[in-house]
């Protein structure tokens, strides 16, 4: 079910979606607002067209909405919506709840009406909303009521995330999760906003991401003049006002400012114009180019021919924008605000930079640093672009993958079989290196679900990922390799998701150890040593290295939790020496001061046994996969 598409261009991503659900089914049938324009997309072949008028419904049933709203209102389901999100209870929720139920009604009739009519029964049908609003509120009442079995709903960005909402509030949330049989999440940091606010649903809140095609790379060739890149609609969401104060900030060569999109109300677009030229036109290394809105593939060839240096985003709210995947299948480099999953894809530092003061003079600076860079590290940041989108944000992988959830043809992967209320929500990496069932028992009695995984193709279905181990370095590295783990691990790391490396699997963190001759993951700069024959004072110095030990807070260990008073159980003989010291998150002392946690992004290392230090282990997961997160959201 679909908002516009294929007559409006509200949904050009779907486009490239259905090709790939196209062969999954015996037959596709998207529904859709009807209207008198011609098509602007080609449906397939085999893809049945069905639009809905939706025809304003009778007086008298407008009341009976309203009385039932009332007393739902009252007793049940928007007052529990209402108490999870902190919203209150008043005239525009209530009328925002109402505006829900007519809408889901009118068109559930409607629906239900042209369905009879043709002699198709809903029941034989999985049924997918591209959006989680109205109509998914519709399917949801469908399910309970017997009418359907399966249904499913992607969460972008203002379907999402309630803060962008008045009042911070989006209606039926919490029935729509408890009917739905799985509710596709675009971006890592989405999953984790539900999970926070929805722990009762967990379980049904999965990543499926967008993708977009593949592209041939735009070659470097150090542009003069400087090019930079927006592709937004021309919206207050947008911020673009930000963007022209910064760039009237500009005092270096001459640069080109390309912005694709347009806005849909006339004044605002017009106001932002007004602005842009009044502090813009005058500048003489300044130039302004607004192209307006084009249709998707011809935003493709314009991207082409700008040939921009760098996309630039600074809206206030974000899911994931597909015009970042688009620019990075060009291998374009991004500078993207700290909001929603942007962070997913714009690794900062990386293949960009993130906007982390969004004033007209952070983002000046931010401009100012790029192109600053030198021509090695702006290559290496156009092929670390492409990198991501090839391995994050693939069309065909990404689609085939959501596909297959809809068709069921998930089955043999054993977290989509298995009962909701038991999917693990973290995977330990089992290679035979590793204690995996005493990390079980201590995530178990933190009351966190987990299971072992010995297919590296599953490892995207967990939020976290433990790589435990105990043994020789090179051994290590040629058990994770043999089994395809090390090539999945580093596309998970990439894609967001949190790998915890215990042990043994701290060490094969790093790029080398002394141990061996294997290369390691190389996720954190740096080498394992031997620990020396004699400690600091010349004293011999028995190695290994076991027992208890205490921790002390490194430069990472900025929080309550990693300041405080811990001791864990070590045996090791071999520990790490980063490259970069802000990666230390704990240190202990044994004869010489060692590492012993590192964290680098989403990214951690230890070299003690959580499993085996009781309750400062519980504490620890504890942290790590419950608390942490949370305080990454908050922090975004």
């Amino acid at each position: 079910m679909l908002e516009g598409y294929p007559f409006s261009m509200g949904e050009p991503f779907f486009h490239e979606e259905l090709k790939h659900l196209v062969g999954h089914f015996e037959e596709i049938v998207l529904i859709t607002k009807h209207s008198d324009q011609p098509a602007l997309f080609e449906v397939p072949t085999g893809v049945r067209l069905l639009t809905l008028k939706h025809t304003e419904i009778t007086t008298i049933s407008k009341l009976y909405i309203l009385v039932r709203q009332f007393i739902v209102t009252l007793f049940s389901e928007t007052r529990r919506d209402l108490r999870i999100l902190g919203s209150p209870l008043n005239l525009l929720t209530f009328k925002t709840a109402l505006a829900y139920k007519e809408h889901a009604h009118r068109v559930g009739q409607e629906l239900l009406a042209t369905l009879n009519s043709i002699g198709d029964d809903p029941a034989n049908y999985v049924w997918y909303t591209y959006w989680n609003i109205g109509e998914a509120y519709m399917l949801a009442e469908w399910k309970r009521q017997g009418i359907i079995e399966f249904f499913y709903t992607r969460v972008h960005g203002a379907d999402l995330y309630a803060e962008r909402h008045p009042f911070n509030y989006l209606p039926f949330r919490n029935k729509i999760f408890q009917h739905a049989n799985c509710i596709c999440c675009i971006s890592e940091h989405g999953r984790r906003y539900l999970w926070e606010r929805y722990p009762r649903y967990s379980h049904r809140f999965a990543l499926h991401r967008l993708g977009v095609a593949e592209q041939n790379p735009i070659p470097f060739q150090g542009n003069t003049p400087k090019k930079i890149l927006s592709l937004s609609g021309i919206v207050p969401v947008k911020n673009l006002e930000t963007l022209i104060r910064a760039l009237a900030l500009w005092r270096g060569p001459v640069l080109e400012w390309h912005h694709v999109g347009a806005g849909g109300d006339v004044a605002y677009e017009s106001d932002v114009k007004k602005m842009a030229a009044e502090l813009l036109d005058g500048m003489p290394n300044l130039k302004v180019h607004f192209h307006g809105f084009l249709p998707l593939h011809e935003v493709m060839e314009r991207i082409q021919v700008v040939a921009p240096d760098v996309l630039i985003n600074v809206s206030h709210y974000e899911g994931i924008p597909v015009s970042m995947m688009e620019c990075a299948a060009f291998g374009i480099p991004i500078i993207g605000p700290n909001v929603g999953g942007v962070p997913e894809i714009v690794i900062d530092g990386r293949n960009g930079f993130i906007i982390k003061d969004n004033s007209p003079e952070g983002v000046h600076a931010l401009i100012d640093r790029f192109f600053a860079l030198e021509e090695n590290e702006v290559v290496a940041m156009r092929a670390s672009s492409k990198i991501i989108q090839e391995t994050c944000f693939n069309a065909t992988d990404n689609y085939e993958k959501f596909a297959r959830l809809l068709s069921g043809k998930d089955a043999e992967d054993p977290i989509m079989k298995r009962g909701d209320a038991d999917r693990p929500t973290v995977g330990i990496i089992q290679t035979g290196l590793g204690n995996v069932a005493a990390v079980q028992n201590m995530l178990h009695s933190a009351g966190i679900r987990s299971e072992a995984v010995a297919d590296p193709r599953l490892i995207s279905r967990y939020s976290s990922i433990i790589l435990p181990g105990v043994g020789a370095f090179d051994e290590g590295m040629k058990r994770l390799d043999a089994a395809g783990f090390s090539e999945a691990i580093h596309r998970y790391v990439v894609c967001g998701g949190q790998l915890i490396g215990i042990c043994l699997g701290m060490q094969l963190l790093f790029d080398r150890s002394e141990e061996g001759t294997s290369n390691g993951l190389g996720l954190i700069k740096g080498n394992v040593v031997r620990f020396p024959s004699k400690d600091g004072l010349g004293r011999p110095l028995n190695v290994p290295h076991m027992g208890w030990n205490m921790v002390e807070a490194g430069p990472q260990g900025t929080n309550t939790f990693w300041k405080q008073p811990m001791r864990f159980y070590f045996t090791h003989s071999f520990h790490a020496k980063p490259t970069d010291a802000s990666t230390v998150l704990l240190t202990s002392h044994y004869g010489v001061p060692f590492v012993s946690a590192v964290r680098q992004g989403n990214v951690w290392g230890f070299q003690f046994h959580p499993e085996k230090s009781h309750h400062f282990g519980k504490e620890l997961f504890t942290q790590l996969i419950v608390t942490e997160p949370k305080a990454s959201l908050q922090d975004a």
